[in-house]
């Protein structure tokens, strides 16, 4: 990677950055600087996701002293001790200045900031419509935690359900319909400002899932989003990189989380819902 590439990724993350400091700020959470890292934490939700540590913006290295520091706060909130950062932002042996805490979360981050591609061949009988706040609400309530679907969660930003009033029109659902009975549902969150869209999460009956029909609904969020102003979609979806990567997503670095022995979450446990 020469010069002129490093920049634009580290521009690139930068954007991915303010994306999740935006919405989590519409959510309800708070950010407050101390040196050199800011604390974000949620009065209301627990959830890792908005009660963390993080490096402050434009800053090239963090002690590990104001690491430490930024934690003590957090856990004057009632929150267990974590650190967030970009890797793709700071040196690899950054990793090393952050002490007591385990590595427990990587989400890679797949960037797609060109001209959507040309949905893929369906047959006739799909189609992909944006559908109002409630029915997205009903359906995300119906898939969740449902063995007949696959639900496929981004590791950056927390899928929520009741909305904030600041959250208003960037929270969009786009169900996927075959002979029309609806068979999934895709979540993408837009920040207009930024001029950004986050595809936060997907979900397809497992009975009718086939590539195809991701690809289907992950094009139709893309353009969802470029008619939504958005120059920029990104995702952090391991289950379908590869899947991701053939409609022209490409890897740009990963949001990586420390945590505390007793505070490391699965998966499944970060992507509870708040209600």
């Amino acid at each position: 990677m020469d010069d002129a590439e490093a920049r634009e990724v580290r521009r690139v993350l930068r954007l991915v950055l303010e994306h999740l400091f935006a919405a989590q700020t519409d959510m309800g959470a708070l950010h407050e600087t101390t040196g050199l890292v800011e604390v974000v934490h949620h009065p209301s939700y627990s959830l890792p996701d908005v009660n963390y540590v993080t490096p402050r913006r434009s800053t090239a290295w963090v002690a590990a002293s104001d690491i430490e520091s930024g934690i003590q706060h957090l856990k004057g909130y009632g929150r267990a001790a974590r650190f967030v950062y970009m890797e793709g932002l700071f040196p690899p042996f950054f990793a090393k200045t952050i002490r007591d805490l385990n590595r427990d979360r990587e989400s890679p981050i797949l960037v797609c900031s060109g001209d959507p591609p040309q949905p893929p061949v369906v047959m006739s009988s799909a189609h992909v419509e944006t559908v109002e706040k409630e029915r997205g609400v009903e359906w995300w309530w119906r898939v969740w935690r449902n063995p007949l679907y696959e639900v496929v969660k981004s590791g950056a930003e927390p899928l929520v359900v009741t909305q904030t009033p600041a959250q208003q029109g960037k929270l969009i659902d786009l169900m996927i319909f075959r002979f029309g009975f609806p068979i999934g549902i895709a979540r993408l969150s837009v920040q207009p400002e930024h001029k950004t869209g986050h595809i936060t999460a997907l979900a397809l009956m497992r009975e009718a899932g086939s590539p195809e029909l991701y690809k289907f609904l992950i094009t139709s969020a893309l353009y969802e989003a470029r008619a939504r102003g958005c120059t920029m979609v990104f995702t952090s979806n391991k289950e379908r990189r590869e899947l991701h990567r053939e409609l022209g997503f490409v890897d740009a670095g990963s949001l990586v989380s420390y945590a505390a022995q007793d505070a490391r979450h699965d998966s499944l446990v970060q992507s509870v819902l708040p209600i």
